[in-house]
């Protein structure tokens, strides 16, 4: 969430200085948002805390997706708050998740060489 917070921030800074790149950065900044939900589920969440981050995710692609005008020009000013609400709440989760416990996983995990063929 470092990423988006500060993402955001130089954006919002930045916003209408002319930097070429600013249609570029803004575009990468709405493809971290869209790789929350995978990566919350890459993650330990539960399935209500996933659901959470997924919903916080989908509310800050649109709000990102809203200040892109149809002829491609961008309205970043106070983009960070904007999207303050959503960025604390998934902040939280990573909060909450605490530290990873380790994954139990259903798939077998010795060595194949104990099988009968």
């Amino acid at each position: 969430m470092e990423e988006v917070e500060h993402r955001a921030q130089h954006l919002s800074e930045h916003a209408g200085h002319g930097h070429d790149d600013e249609a570029e950065e803004f575009q990468e900044l709405i493809d971290i948002v869209n790789w929350i939900p995978e990566l919350a589920a890459d993650s330990d969440l539960n399935e209500p805390d996933w659901n959470t981050a997924n919903s916080a995710a989908a509310v800050l692609a649109r709000t990102l997706q809203s200040r892109q005008s149809k002829d491609g020009s961008l309205n970043l000013t106070d983009l960070p708050n904007a999207v303050a609400t959503e960025q604390n709440t998934l902040e939280s989760l990573i909060a909450a998740a605490g530290k990873p416990e380790p994954a139990m996983h259903q798939d077998h995990d010795h060595d194949h060489h104990e099988h009968d063929h």
